[in-house]
Formats: structure tokens, sequence, C-alpha cells
């Protein structure tokens, strides 16, 4: 899905829009924009916030339709996230759909692989502003 950021929030109205009316989608990627968007939706919905965060996360202005569809998305929907990894010649499948920070298993907080290298990037530019003089 090399589609930029904007578009992947445009594709995903259109797809919680056929999530509403009662149809089950499947999606392969290694967006971590996708995955951010699942977790903010387990947080949001676990939280009991307004669905006007999630209005806001994906830039939808307050209208009849707009409510309906995040208080849909938010109230009635799960989402499952998994990662498929190689094991041998063997493909292991494991459930990662908390996508736990925090977690101590590295396929859950790190989604899978797909935050690994900017946490990697963050670890080794924050090792160089602490060692320079920038």
């Amino acid at each position: 899905m090399g589609l930029h950021p904007q578009s992947i929030s445009v594709l995903f109205i259109i797809l919680f829009d056929l999530l509403r009316r009662g149809y089950k989608i499947i999606v392969s990627t290694h967006s971590s924009q996708i995955l951010e968007l699942i977790w903010a939706i387990r947080l949001i919905a676990k939280s009991k916030t307004a669905p006007a965060r999630l209005r806001q996360l994906l830039d939808l202005n307050a209208n009849v339709y707009s409510k309906n569809l995040s208080e849909t998305i938010l109230n009635e929907k799960t989402f499952k996230t998994y990662y498929f990894s190689r094991q041998e010649s063997v493909m292991g499948v494991k459930d990662i759909s908390t996508l736990d920070a925090e977690d101590p298993d590295e396929a859950v907080s790190d989604w899978g692989g797909l935050t690994l290298f900017s946490t990697k990037t963050a670890d080794v530019v924050t090792e160089v502003m602490w060692e320079s003089d920038l």
C-alpha cells in the first residue's frame, strides 16, 4: 500500500463504511500507519471517549453519517491483527491484536517488526544527540 498517508486515511473511511454495512474485510499490509490507526481505535473504544476522537483522527466533519460511522466502528466492530513469520520451512501465525508496546513478546511490541526500524532509529539518534554538541 505505497499510498500517501492521507490516501490511506481516505481508503480506511471507505473500508469502515463497508464494515458499517456488514461486510468483513481483510487487509494485508506492511504499513505502520494502518496499525497505528487500529491501535488508536482500540484505545479510543476501550477508553469510552466520544466518537468525536475517531472523527478527529480521520479528519471527518461531524454530521449524521460520520457520527453513525464512528459509533459503529468503536462500539460494534472488532479488529484483529496477525503477524506471519517464517520459522524454518513453516509459516508461523501469531495474534498481535493488543499492539501493546510494553508486551515482552517482541512480535507484539514491535508490531510484527513494523516499528522495529523506527524504534532503532530513535534510539540511535538519541545516542548521537547525547554524544554530540548538536
